[in-house]
Order: structure tokens, then sequence, then C-alpha cells
């Protein structure tokens, strides 16, 4: 990946018309930046291309449960080329910037709890949480130090960003957003094609450890998430084994129920002064929309990020309830679920409000709270028409493609069923079986012989 090191100073930047900047307080030309993303959004996408940057010192995930254990021996084994990550190629490990943090007479990085990974993922604005606004704040003031620009990518802050945006004003934050049935997908992609559970284990522990919290419970009862008492214990291999096996006896159809929750007490977490709403899945299928944001992002960070050869994880085609893992009537129910949620926790104009900025993942929102996609769509493409098309035609190729293979499979189907009723196939039977116990037996002699 080539590194950028051209900058733009915010003065020298217009303001994109297309998506709408928040209020934040009054900022340095190179302010710390706050990526508060979602995993499997796009956001160590996002984050690797302010990293590259000279200027800038990028920390990853400071949340991130690893850090309470990382250390100088340790610190290779943490990189995208050791799993089946989807990230670009990274010339450091992911969390390099931390070294010069490590705890001198342990592991770990200093001022760093395990707690911070899942405790408070939802805590209000006004919560009182000194020892992360403490840890938050070395990381800042060491980048400064340094004279450096910090940039924070989160995957555990989304819940908090409103605490995030109250207790740091003068950073830039940026929500990474996906919609979640694509975000759920990307996540079970991990377990069926890599045995990866991870994706789907942290979303059911994150719940777990907040489920005192009064939103979080309303939400658990709502949408009938029944978690073990165990998840919730204090040791994490315990509670990792409790929630494998519980992943286990439960089915697809479950976890997408708990999944959903675990997004929309996330997305509900954003508040309305939040800076900007990036949509993942929009980097990777729309131009125009790339380049607002890196418009966007150069106005906000002073940076003149390159956004392209984005590319979501794991992207999302065919049939999205088979993909899921449960029948077409299940996935409405559960998005009527969501509605009811919705309409009650927030209203009407929370999807309508961030429409214009992450119209991909608020589409589904909007849906499930009555809203037709085109007022969506007119919300948030005032500057885009022509792009829309494109992406409509994309969409409809799409699912013509899925249409087509559904065809062929139910032809293939049907070919086999003929076969299996036609004549030749029943006068042939007996030879079949015969050759079946022909090949048994000579299975057998030669296991004996050998």
């Amino acid at each position: 990946m080539a590194e950028p090191h051209s900058s733009v100073l915010a003065s020298d930047v217009s303001e994109p018309a297309g998506l709408p900047i928040g209020g934040g307080a009054a900022r340095l030309a190179r302010p710390p930046v706050f990526l508060h993303a979602g995993w499997r959004t796009a956001g160590t996408f996002l984050w690797s291309r302010f990293r590259a940057f000279p200027g800038v010192l990028a920390y990853y995930e400071p949340l991130h449960e690893s850090l309470a254990a990382v250390s100088p021996a340790t610190l290779a084994r943490h990189g995208p080329q050791l799993w089946a990550s989807g990230h670009p190629r990274l010339k450091r490990s992911y969390f390099d910037e931390f070294a010069p943090l490590f705890r001198k007479s342990a592991t770990g990085v200093r001022a760093y709890r395990r707690a911070f990974a899942t405790d408070d993922f939802f805590a209000g604005s006004d919560a009182d949480l000194p020892a992360l606004k403490d840890y938050v704040r070395l990381l800042v003031e060491r980048a400064r130090a340094g004279s450096k620009q910090p940039v924070l990518k989160f995957c555990r802050s989304l819940g908090r960003a409103g605490w995030m945006t109250r207790n740091f004003p003068e950073a830039v934050h940026v929500a990474v957003m996906r919609d979640p049935v694509s975000q759920f997908i990307a996540a079970k992609h991990q377990l069926l094609a890599h045995d990866n559970p991870y994706f789907l284990l942290m979303p059911l522990l994150v719940l777990a450890r907040n489920a005192g919290q009064a939103r979080v419970a309303a939400a658990l009862r709502h949408f009938e998430v029944r978690l073990p008492p165990a998840a919730a214990e204090e040791n994490p291999e315990r509670a990792n084994s409790v929630l494998r096996a519980h992943l286990r006896r439960t089915e697809p159809e479950a976890w997408y129920r708990a999944f959903l929750a675990f997004w929309l007490l996330s997305a509900l977490g954003i508040p309305e002064t939040i800076d900007a709403i990036v949509d993942g899945n929009l980097l990777s299928l729309s131009p125009a929309y790339r380049a607002e944001c890196e418009a966007e992002l150069a106005v906000l960070s002073g940076l003149a990020v390159d956004l392209g050869g984005a590319v979501s994880p794991e992207c999302c085609a065919g049939r999205v309830a088979d993909r899921l893992g449960c029948t077409p009537a299940a996935l409405w129910r559960h998005h009527a679920m969501a509605a009811a949620f919705l309409a009650e926790e927030a209203g009407r104009d929370w999807a309508d409000r961030f429409a214009p900025a992450c119209v991909g993942a608020m589409l589904t929102c909007g849906t499930l709270l009555g809203m037709g996609s085109s007022h969506l769509l007119r919300a948030g493409a005032l500057a885009r028409g022509a792009e829309w098309e494109a992406l409509a035609a994309y969409a409809e190729r799409a699912g013509a493609d899925a249409r087509r293979a559904e065809r062929r499979a139910e032809r293939a189907e049907r070919e086999l069923a003929a076969v299996y009723r036609s004549r030749s196939w029943k006068v042939t039977t007996p030879l079949r079986r015969l050759g079946g116990r022909l090949r048994q037996g000579a299975r057998l002699i030669g296991a004996q012989e050998s």
C-alpha cells in the first residue's frame, strides 16, 4: 500500500454538500480522530489509510482485550496475515503503536483494564468512567507529546459514542457502520469458512456483561434473547467456553436475533453531535460516495485520506434469508420486532436524521420503521442521482444472478427426481446394491490384510 505524504488543512477544503457535519467544539487544524467502528464494517481499512501518514500515530482498537496480555515478545503475533482477516496488508503489527506503553514489570499496556473491552459498552454520555477517560487521554497525550496526530480506531466504542464525544470534544468522531444483515452474514462467514466464531461470540458476551442496564435488559426481553448466566463470568476463558456451547445448542435464527439487538443498541448510542457516519458497504460500491467521504474527512481531520480500493469484508450476495440461516418468515418477524423496539426507544426521526450520511445502514432501519426506501434515498442521494442509478443496476444484476442460480438448482433437482422415478433406475437398483456390498467387502478384506 502506497503511503500518501500530502495533507490538507481543514481551512483549505470546502465543506461537501452531501454529508452533514455534527456540532463539535472548536478544533485544531490536526485534531485527534476517533473512529467508532463495528466488527466487519471496513473500519480497519479506514484506519490503515490514516496510519499511512507519517505525521499520524494510529492506535488500533485501544479497548481490545488482547492489550491486557500483549508484550514485546508477542507483538508480532497480532497481524492480518495470521488469520483470514480480509484486512489490507500491513507493514507492522496491529498494536505496534502501543509498544512504548508496555508495562515494564508485567504484560499488557499501561493503564489498560480488560473490563474496557466489554463493560459499560452502552454507557450514557453522563456516565462516570474515570479509568477509561484517563486511559484514552493517555493515548492522545502521548501522540501529542511526539508531535503526532492521534487516530484511535475502536471496535468497542460505538454504543458509548455519546460518552466519547462528551469527554473528548476536541476530537473528530466518526462512526463506521454497516447494515445489520450484511454485517451478521460476514460474522457468520468467519465461523463457517474459517471456524472462527469470534465475531458471533463478542456481541453475545457484550450483551451478557451489560444485561443489568435497563435498555439492554429491555432489548433482551424484546428480542427473546436467552443467554446462559455463566456467560457474564469474570473469567474470559470460562465465558468464552459457555458461549461457544450456547452457539452449538442454538440455531442461526437465534444468533441473528441477538445480533440485531446488539446492533440496534450500538446504533442508538450514536449521538446527534457525531461528526460523520461512514457506510462500510457503500465505500466499496460507490465511487461518488467514496469521493464525498474523502472530502468530508479532509475537512474534519486535515488529512487527504485516500479511500480507493475499499472492499467490504465478505460482501454479501444471493438470498438473504438463506445466508442468515433462517426462513423468510422468521426474518420478517425479527425485523418487525426491531421496528417496534426502535419506535419505542428512538422514534421515526432517528433513522431520518442519519439517512443522509449512512444510507446503506439506515435503509434497513428506515424500512423497519415503515419509511419507504425512496424517502431515504432522496434524503441521502441528492447529489448522487446518477450514482444511485448505477447502484440500483448493480443490485438488479446481483438479484438476477441469484434468481438464475436458484432456477438452475431447481432444474437440477427436477432432473434428479426424474432419474429416481425412471424405469432404468428402478431396474438397476439390485445391481447397485450388490455393487455396494462387494465394495464394502473388498474394503474389509483390505483392512484385514494391512
